[in-house]
Parts: structure tokens; C-alpha cells; sequence
């Protein structure tokens, strides 16, 4: 399994950022969630036995929001065997 925490900054929250990436993780092989922080950012941790999955899926959330995405961390972190995708408050 791979496993990837990315960090989207920029206009993320109040947008519907989080609903548009449950839905686009529904079209890959994924796994993991997506939440709001404090500091107004959103976080993304999704894990598949596929790395390419896992880029088609960021590459995908990437171009649906890049009107709202001022920047993107990634940081490659131990999978954690989630079973879905979901929405974190």
C-alpha cells in the first residue's frame, strides 16, 4: 500500500472542496479522507495498492479546484488501512 497526506491551501474551505474530492475519490481506487483544518486549509490522506491511483486521484482534485488551489504539500507518511473514502469534520 502507498499512502500520501496532502495539504491544499488557498480558497478551500466554504467551497464545496471536500464534497468534490469524496466524490472524485468515488472514480479511483482510494481510500483514506478529507477534512478542514484550522488554519483554513484542507487535508487529504489517501492511500491505494496502486501509486498510480493516488496521482490520477490528486491530479484529478487538482484541476476540478484549481480555481481555489494556491498550493499543494505532499508528503509520502505509512498507510493506516482505512476501508472508504470519507468526509472528516
Amino acid at each position: 500500500m502507498e499512502a500520501q497526506r496532502i495539504i491544499f491551501k488557498g480558497r478551500v474551505q466554504g467551497v464545496g472542496f471536500r464534497y468534490t474530492t469524496n466524490g472524485i475519490a468515488k472514480n479511483f481506487e482510494v481510500v483514506g479522507y478529507v477534512k478542514n483544518l484550522t488554519n483554513g486549509s484542507v487535508e487529504v490522506f489517501v492511500e491505494s495498492a496502486d501509486f498510480l491511483e493516488i496521482e490520477n486521484f490528486i491530479g484529478e482534485i487538482e484541476k476540478t479546484m484549481v480555481n481555489n488551489i494556491d498550493g499543494v504539500e505532499r508528503k509520502t507518511v505509512a498507510p493506516n488501512g482505512y476501508k472508504d473514502f470519507s468526509i472528516r469534520r
